[in-house]
C-alpha cells in the first residue's frame, strides 16, 4: 500500500447529491407559494370580529347586545323596574326584536348599561292615551265599560228586566286565584232579612231542568218534606251563561255606554244550538219549529239534502234567536191541582207480549203543591216539587200485561214469486173469490211445502175450491191453511213441528198454474199472512 494513499471513511450523504438537491428543491418551492398565497390573501379567520346583536323595540334601534340571552334579560329587568317605579297601572307598548349584527361597527353594552338604556327608551313606549275600562266577557262576545259601577250596572238592568221586584242585586267578585284584575258575577239577595228569601243553587248547565208534570205520582207521607219556611215569590236569580270580567287597558273610544250594552246584552241574534231528533221529526219539522226554510237548514248542516234520512237522537245544528245574556229566575210558588198516580202492571202468563188490557181506569187525585219553577228568559223551563199535602188520593190505571213469547212463522216455502197478496182482486179465474184470504206464491209442482208453525193437523184431504189442502190448529185461535197441493204428506191428529215437510205443492182445485196458497186465521177470521211472518 501507498503511504498517500487516501485513508478508509463512512460513506455520508453530501449537499451534491443529485437526488437530494431535487428533493429540497421540490420543498423549497412548495414554502415559496405558501408564503406568496399568505401575503396575497390573508386567512379568513384572522379578521373576523366576535358577533354581536342589536336590540330593537318597536323597530327602533335602542342598543348593541353581546348575546341574545343579555338582551332578553336586560329587557324584562328595565320592563319590570319601569312598571315598579309607576304611579299607579300604566301600559308599556314595547315590542322587542334582536337580531345579529352583520358589520356593525359598535361596541356591546354589558348587562348594566343594557338595562340602563332600554329602561330610559321605555318611557317613550308608555301609552297615554288608554285608560282603565271593564270587559264584559260572556262566550264569544266582549263590550268593555269604564268602571266596575258601570258593569254592575249593565247585570243589575239585565237582571231586572226578569226580577221584577229587585229582590237580588249584582256582586262583583274579586278572584284571589288569579294573577290578573279578574271578577265573577254573583246575584245576591238585596235584604235578607226583609223578605226572608234564601237564594237556590244557580246552575248555568239546564242538565236538571227537566220539567216535573202534573202527572206525576205524589211522594208518600214518610217521604214528605216540610213546607219551607219562606213566603211564595222569587228565591234566586242567576245567568245561564259563564261571566267574566277583566280589567284592561283601552283607548277611550272603545268604551260603551251602559244603555247601549244593555241593548247588545238582551237582543235575540241568530246562533247556531243543536237540536236532538225526536220521535215522530221529520226535517221539514225541525225546519219550521225553527222559523227556517230546509234551504237555510241543509246550508248549517253539511251533507243534508232533501232525501236525508234522520233518526232519534240525531243531532241536527239550527238557528235559535237568543240573547248574548240570559237569566234564570226560580220562582217558588204554592198551588192545588190534579194529579194521576203511577199505572200499576199486572202481569198475564196467558197473554202474549205486548198484548195490554186495562183492568181499572185512573181517577185523578187532588193534591196541595210547594214547587220551585225555573224560568229562562221569563219562559218557564222546569220545575221542582219541594213539598205537598194530598187533599184526595187518587186512583191508579191498572193495566194487565202479557209475558208470553209471541208465535213465530216461517215462510212455507223456501223458493217461488208472490203471484197474489192478500184482500179485494180482480177474479183470476171462474170460480174464485174477488177477496183473497191469503196470499200465493207461484212455485213448480211438487215444490216441498213445510208447517209454518207447530201445531196439530186437523184436515188433510181434498177441500172444495183449495184442492188438495192441509189444515194445522196451533192451539191459541189460530189456524194456518196450505192449498193446491199435488200430495198430502200428514193426517188428521198428528202433531207438527215449525218447519217440518206437510205436503208438495201443486196446481189442484180452482187454480191458474202451480202455486202455493197459504193462510192465517185468528179465530176464524183470516189475516194478511204477510204481517206475520219472519
Amino acid at each position: 500500500m501507498s503511504r498517500h494513499a487516501a485513508p478508509a471513511t463512512t460513506e455520508y450523504p453530501v449537499c451534491g447529491s443529485k437526488k437530494l438537491i431535487r428533493k429540497y428543491k421540490k420543498i423549497l418551492i412548495i414554502l415559496l407559494t405558501f408564503c406568496i398565497i399568505g401575503l396575497a390573501f390573508p386567512l379568513a379567520d384572522s379578521g373576523r370580529k366576535t358577533p354581536v346583536y342589536k336590540v330593537m323595540i318597536n323597530g327602533q334601534l335602542v342598543a348593541v347586545a353581546g348575546s341574545e340571552a343579555e338582551a332578553e334579560q336586560a329587557y324584562e329587568a328595565a320592563r319590570k323596574e319601569r312598571i315598579r317605579q309607576a304611579d299607579g297601572l300604566v301600559f308599556i307598548d314595547a315590542r322587542l326584536e334582536i337580531k345579529e349584527a352583520e358589520g356593525l361597527e359598535l361596541a356591546s353594552l354589558d348587562q348594566k348599561e343594557l338595562t340602563s338604556v332600554i329602561y330610559n327608551y321605555m318611557d317613550s313606549c308608555i301609552v297615554k292615551d288608554k285608560v282603565i275600562g271593564y270587559t264584559i266577557k260572556i262566550n264569544d262576545y266582549t263590550v268593555t265599560l269604564e268602571s266596575q259601577e258601570a258593569v254592575s250596572e249593565v247585570l243589575q238592568e239585565t237582571m231586572d228586566m226578569y226580577d221584577e221586584d229587585a229582590q237580588f242585586e249584582i256582586a262583583l267578585i274579586k278572584a284571589d286565584y288569579s294573577d290578573d284584575s279578574f271578577f265573577t258575577v254573583e246575584a245576591v239577595p238585596m235584604d235578607i232579612q226583609e223578605t226572608k228569601v234564601a237564594p237556590v243553587a244557580v246552575s248555568n248547565s239546564s242538565e236538571n231542568t227537566e220539567e216535573e208534570t202534573s202527572s206525576q205520582e205524589p211522594e208518600s207521607q214518610e217521604d214528605r218534606r216540610d213546607a219551607p219556611d219562606r213566603p211564595d215569590g222569587i228565591v234566586g236569580v242567576g245567568f245561564e251563561e259563564e261571566i267574566r270580567i277583566y280589567e284592561t287597558f283601552v283607548g277611550e273610544k272603545q268604551l260603551t255606554d251602559v244603555e247601549t250594552a244593555v241593548s247588545q246584552i238582551t237582543k235575540d241574534t241568530e246562533k247556531e244550538v243543536i237540536y236532538e231528533v225526536q220521535a215522530g221529526d221529520s226535517l221539514y219539522s225541525i225546519s219550521s219549529a225553527y222559523d227556517m226554510t230546509l234551504d237555510e237548514l241543509f246550508a248549517m248542516n253539511e251533507g243534508m239534502t232533501i232525501d236525508s234520512n234522520i233518526f232519534v237522537g240525531d243531532e241536527v245544528v239550527v238557528a235559535s234567536p237568543s240573547p248574548e245574556l240570559s237569566v234564570l229566575v226560580y220562582e217558588q210558588q204554592t198551588y192545588e191541582e190534579s194529579y194521576f198516580a203511577d199505572i200499576e202492571y199486572v202481569e198475564d202468563d196467558s197473554m202474549y207480549i205486548g198484548d195490554t188490557e186495562v183492568m181499572q181506569e185512573a181517577v185523578a187525585g187532588k193534591r196541595k203543591v210547594t214547587a220551585v219553577v225555573t224560568f229562562h228568559n221569563g219562559v218557564e223551563q222546569g220545575r221542582e216539587i219541594l213539598h205537598q199535602e194530598i187533599l184526595e188520593e187518587a186512583v191508579p190505571q191498572i193495566i194487565k200485561t202479557g209475558t208470553k213469547a209471541r208465535p213465530t212463522y216461517i215462510r212455507p216455502i223456501s223458493n217461488g214469486t208472490q203471484t197474489s197478496s192478500f184482500g179485494y182482486r180482480s177474479q183470476p179465474t171462474q170460480g174464485a173469490s174477488t177477496y183473497h184470504q191469503g196470499v200465493d206464491w207461484g212455485t213448480p209442482t211438487g215444490t216441498a211445502v213445510k208447517a209454518s208453525r207447530a201445531g196439530t193437523v186437523t184436515y188433510a184431504g181434498w177441500m172444495s175450491g183449495y184442492g188438495y189442502c192441509v189444515m194445522i190448529n196451533h192451539g191459541d185461535g189460530v189456524e194456518t191453511r196450505y192449498g193446491h197441493l199435488s200430495s198430502v204428506g200428514v193426517y188428521v191428529g198428528q202433531t207438527v213441528d215449525q218447519g217440518d215437510k206437510i205436503a208438495l205443492s201443486g196446481n189442484t182445485g180452482v187454480s191458474t198454474g202451480p202455486h202455493l196458497h197459504f193462510e192465517i186465521r185468528i179465530n176464524g177470521t183470516a189475516v194478511n199472512p204477510l204481517d206475520y211472518l219472519n
